[in-house]
């Protein structure tokens, strides 16, 4: 049971009975004192929850989308989520789901109402938006349902456009990537750039794995580089994000990969260059703001260059999927580079290169083909 400041005179009281959570907002009468205020709001929660007891709130009727977006995000979203996740869910509430269905009460929302929403969006929309609001509508929905708040949830099987990966193998051409190895390895002076490209194309480390490695996560005699975390947000005691060392994207992006040689050289000249080591022992460090190099250091350089280059525009975060076409092509196995890429399942990495490892598939035939031609030559 809690009872949360909303305004200068407004309260939310939230009750939790039987696995369910009963939510109403108070707003104190204008003619009362402030201290008179929140004696009369204290008073209303008592009843509120005595009300929720006695089984005198219908859950189902008195609950808006408003409501259930609020609940959904205190309980859910900011407990269980990363900030970034948090933040989509922000923006989908916010811009979208709220404007189209907030102050409706959940009974009244019928599935046929979800799939004119998913239409409206996808006049606007690239299919990846649509998406990402329609799953956050749908998990709070889902949870509505697992609350007993609604007996079924009307997010029903919505049909809508859904978004494409794009075909890692088509983002750059081989002779392209040869040229962008070509200038890192011949041309490129700034140790920590270079290097941080060779992490993310010869390792398959994003971005913000990259950001985070510290000396102890370097084992140069072994080859080795542990990947157990990564820069990212989090939210301080007021609620204001900031940046911190977090865990990683999922629990399979823990790994240990072995390294290449010319990244391992490539790392042990930037670290030896560093001026010092700061107490966090993190090298990608910025010893003029004396702080962790930002997300976006990375990647505007890399786009910087890529025009310079005359290359095709692709983000940072590319480099790590075309380490996986170079493998996939030189025919390593598909469930081992998605172990080194840290997916959480193998069909994602199958799915992502579809292109890449059908063409791998090709060759294997037609190089089995003259091996059949020629036993049957041979009988």
């Amino acid at each position: 049971m809690s009872m949360d400041k909303r305004g200068e005179r407004t309260w939310r009281f939230r009750v939790k009975h039987k696995r369910q959570l009963y939510t109403t907002t108070f707003e104190a009468p204008p003619n009362l004192s402030e201290k008179e205020a929140l004696k009369e709001a204290e008073k209303q929660h008592m009843i509120f929850k005595a009300d929720v007891v006695a089984g005198r709130v219908n859950l189902t009727k008195d609950i808006t989308m408003n409501q259930l977006c609020d609940i959904v995000y205190n309980e859910y979203v900011l407990v269980k989520l990363k900030v970034n996740t948090q933040t989509i869910y922000e923006t989908a509430y916010n811009k979208y789901i709220l404007p189209e269905f907030g102050i409706i009460d959940l009974k009244d929302i019928k599935p046929i109402h979800i799939q004119k929403f998913a239409n409206k969006l996808a006049k606007s929309l690239k299919p990846n938006s649509v998406g990402s609001i329609l799953s956050c509508l749908s998990k709070t929905l889902s949870f509505a349902e697992k609350w007993e708040m609604v007996e079924i949830s009307p997010y029903r099987k919505i049909e809508y456009e859904k978004g494409t990966t794009n075909n890692q193998s088509e983002l750059l051409s081989l002779e392209q990537i040869e040229n962008l190895i070509k200038y890192y390895n011949i041309r490129e002076t700034n140790l920590m750039h270079k290097s941080a490209f060779y992490l993310a194309i010869g390792c398959g480390l994003r971005n913000s794995e990259i950001r985070a490695l510290t000396t102890d996560d370097i084992d140069f005699k072994n080859g080795i580089i542990n990947i157990d975390k990564q820069a990212g947000q989090i939210r301080n005691e007021a609620g204001e994000l900031e940046h911190a060392i977090i865990s990683t994207k999922t629990p399979t992006s823990n790994r240990k990969i072995y390294a290449p040689q010319f990244a391992l050289d490539c790392l042990k000249e930037y670290i030896s260059s560093l001026p010092y080591i700061p107490v966090s022992k993190q090298i990608y460090w910025s010893h003029v703001s004396q702080k962790p190099i930002s997300q976006h250091c990375l990647s505007k350089r890399f786009t910087v260059l890529l025009k310079e280059l005359g290359l095709p525009a692709i983000r940072f975060h590319d480099l790590r999927h075309l380490q996986a076409t170079l493998l996939i092509q030189s025919g390593a196995n598909v469930k081992a580079v998605s172990k080194r890429l840290g997916h959480s399942r193998t069909e994602i990495t199958l799915n992502t290169y579809t292109s890449t490892i059908d063409a791998v598939d090709k060759k294997i035939a037609e190089q089995f083909n003259e091996t059949f031609k020629n036993l049957k030559s041979l009988s």
